[in-house]
């Protein structure tokens, strides 16, 4: 089946909008304002759950649709502040407590991962998205360290710690390490065990992507997250977050 759906200009997107069944009160200026800098296809995407049985608007106006658009982005906003503290925290973590007993390039050692499979290789994979991070970055910690030390290639792991995104450091490394007293310590420092922390941590890498992207995360169907309790994330010199899981 072939797309032959015309592109609507802004006004014709809102006599779209009003045949569906949108009521605008007199805010058609303030909707073409709307437009010029939020997607049409995007705000569909909200008042689709305005929508009854039978895909019809009943009684539905505009400012309706637009007011939980900014509550959604609102919440992006306060969510990816939580996260960015958890991110810091996981990465110092992971840093202090790895290094203190294995040294700066502990993560070479392929000893501390879990063994692959067929299709994958944990350690490598690990990396191999370090190296791909490490040649993009163009922070100076790493230029600086490239330009005086030739050996080991990489840098320490408080530099590469830095500079992977949350993805690679909750499912390619902190998921991947075997499970010994730097793992265990690290998810104790949040207060559970180190399954608890990866089921934590994989439902946090898409609701920060989601953030991040600014996609919808209202009505978003995300992962399950383990234990069905309420924790209070710990952090020093700091108010504590709480996470109801």
């Amino acid at each position: 089946m072939e797309y032959t759906k015309p592109f609507l200009s802004i006004n014709e997107q809102i006599e779209k909008l009003k045949s569906d069944g949108i009521l605008f009160d007199k805010l058609e200026s303030d909707a073409a304002l709307f437009f010029q800098t939020n997607n049409f296809y995007r705000f569909k995407g909200y008042a689709l759950s305005f929508q009854d049985e039978s895909k019809k608007f009943s009684n539905v106006h505009f400012k309706d649709v637009t007011d939980l658009y900014f509550f959604d982005h609102r919440l992006r906003l306060l969510l990816f502040e939580a996260i960015s503290q958890i991110e810091i925290t996981l990465r110092a973590q992971i840093v202090y407590q790895y290094a203190l007993k294995y040294g700066s390039h502990w993560y070479l050692d392929s000893s501390l991962f879990k063994e692959g499979n067929d299709k994958i290789d944990f350690h490598q994979s690990f990396l191999n998205a370090v190296d791909d991070e490490i040649s993009r970055s163009r922070d100076l910690f790493i230029s600086h360290y490239q330009d005086i030390y030739c050996k080991p290639t990489l840098p320490p792991c408080w530099m590469c710690l830095e500079v992977i995104s949350f993805g690679s450091l909750s499912k390619k490394l902190y998921s991947n390490l075997v499970e010994n007293e730097c793992k265990t310590a690290i998810a104790a420092y949040f207060g559970v065990s180190p399954t608890i922390l990866q089921s934590w941590l994989n439902h946090i890498a898409v609701i920060r992507n989601i953030c991040a992207h600014h996609s919808r995360l209202w009505n978003r169907t995300l992962p399950r997250i383990q234990n069905n309790s309420k924790y209070y994330i710990r952090f020093q010199g700091s108010k504590n977050i709480c996470i109801s899981v």
